[in-house]
């Protein structure tokens, strides 16, 4: 370590600390979390829709991606039940962009006020975030192309492996290497698009150079607001067929579970990284990275 590191990395804990702090305390004006709400309202319609295949007539329309995800045992009970939770990860990433953006913008909106402990408008942080979505959209459109197509391909690849080396899970953690790399660089596109106001491409720069400057702080957000739902992805996806096929109905206990913690874990990432956005953007300029 460089002379003057060790008080830099001092400080850089205390502001991870502390962002962490405000985000606990923000939840003191339970407005901004209850944004977030709205979400968990579309996410359960989805999880309503994904129980209730293939009764039409929302289930008619899965047909194609149940048979994608699992061949022609996924159309019928209690095939269709062991593949929910493959069928809700390829389905989830399109609804957290779309309404996710946008309720994600909201929360940014309302939480500096959050943070000070001010008044909270509704109609302004709404009107802001309404504004400010598109913007936020086109910042995120590169990691979503990211996070939405790994799903799939980690499912769908087929199993090439040629001796000891197993391909396919190879090819999964480079995947998710992938995937948590484009959420960490794109982590503060939404402060950016929303408090910023600036455009898509200057929002997706931004969030970068703080990210790039700010790497290993903003990945400790990531990893600490979504492990939760990242170990219950994990653990629900190890479930042996044969426990799923003695109570199927499992796995529907293990998606909601997901889309719990998921939220929280929304939040609390939101959280963090506006607050250390808005510390960083009143300092006034950029740092050199560390």
């Amino acid at each position: 370590m460089s002379p003057g590191g060790e008080p830099i990395l001092l400080a850089r804990v205390g502001i991870f600390v502390e962002c962490w702090r405000q985000a606990l305390l923000s939840l003191r004006r339970p407005f901004p979390f209850a944004i977030l709400l709205g979400l968990f309202a579309i996410q359960a319609a989805l999880i309503a829709a994904l129980e209730s295949f293939p009764r039409p007539p929302i289930g008619s329309a899965l047909i194609p991606v149940f048979r994608a995800a699992g061949g022609e045992r996924a159309l019928h009970y209690p095939g269709a039940f062991e593949i929910l939770p493959r069928v809700y990860d390829w389905l989830d990433p399109g609804i957290l962009f779309l309404a996710g953006t946008f309720f994600s913008a909201w929360v940014a909106a309302a939480l500096p006020e959050a943070f000070l402990g001010d008044r909270l408008r509704f109609a302004g942080s709404l009107r802001l975030g309404i504004v400010r979505t598109p913007a936020a959209w086109g910042a995120l459109l590169p990691g979503f192309v990211v996070w939405g197509a790994a799903p799939i391909l980690a499912d769908t690849l087929p199993d090439v492996s040629r001796g000891p080396v197993p391909f396919r899970e190879v090819f999964g953690l480079l995947l998710l290497l992938v995937e948590v790399g484009a959420r960490v660089l794109l982590a503060y596109a939404i402060p950016s698009a929303v408090l910023g106001g600036l455009s898509s491409v200057d929002a997706f720069r931004r969030s970068i150079v703080l990210a790039s400057h700010r790497l290993w702080t903003t990945l400790g957000f990531l990893v600490v607001s979504g492990l939760p739902a990242l170990m219950l992805r994990r653990w629900r996806g190890d479930l042996p067929l044969d426990f799923t096929y003695d109570d199927p109905e499992i796995a529907l206990v293990w998606i909601w579970r997901t889309a719990i913690a998921g939220l929280i874990g929304t939040y609390f990432l939101i959280a963090t990284t506006t607050r250390l956005y808005l510390h960083l953007e009143s300092e006034g300029g950029e740092e050199k990275p560390s």
